[in-house]
């Protein structure tokens, strides 16, 4: 009886896994990310890595570098980690929130801050064709340094589209 219910369950996962591995879709993304923080507004160039593991689940990994500093603040760097919500409105709009984990790192004239916490926020992509999108994203980085971040940026899809 164990075995029978060990093979029903094997050939479960494999049904389920299936239309899961079809719709896997690695992507990368670049684009520009705007950050107001409590001492400055500054912006970086970001860089993202992701992962659609199923058309409503992702996860990805970013990194920005600092290209526009404040007087009072100048980021170092910002890295993050993120599972990320996707619902996709027609063949050309995806809606999608995440919710992850954010280290960023800013020069302040009262030392060096490390903000690391709770990053979490909304956006959308506009798929212009299969394989090329247009992203725009709001995040929230909740730490020792509050920050709210606009980013905009080109995504490239590999794979067999959406």
């Amino acid at each position: 009886m164990n075995k029978i219910a060990l093979c029903a369950a094997a050939a479960a996962a494999a049904i389920v896994a299936a239309p899961a591995t079809a719709s896997a879709q690695a992507y990368v993304g670049a684009g520009y990310t705007h950050y107001d923080t409590d001492g400055g507004d500054i912006g970086g160039a970001t860089a993202r890595a992701g992962y659609r593991i199923t058309p409503n689940v992702a996860v990805e990994a970013e990194g920005t570098w600092s290209v526009d500093d404040d007087d009072a603040v100048e980021l170092d760097s910002a890295y993050g980690g993120y599972v990320v919500g996707i619902l996709p409105v027609n063949e050309h709009i995806d809606l999608h929130g995440r919710v992850g984990y954010q280290d960023a790192e800013f020069d302040t004239p009262l030392g060096d801050v490390d903000a690391d916490g709770l990053g979490y926020g909304v956006g959308a992509t506009w798929n212009v064709s299969p394989r090329f999108g247009v992203r725009a994203d709001y995040t929230r980085l909740e730490g020792d340094f509050d920050t709210d971040t606009i980013g905009l940026g080109g995504v490239y899809n590999f794979g067999a589209g959406r």
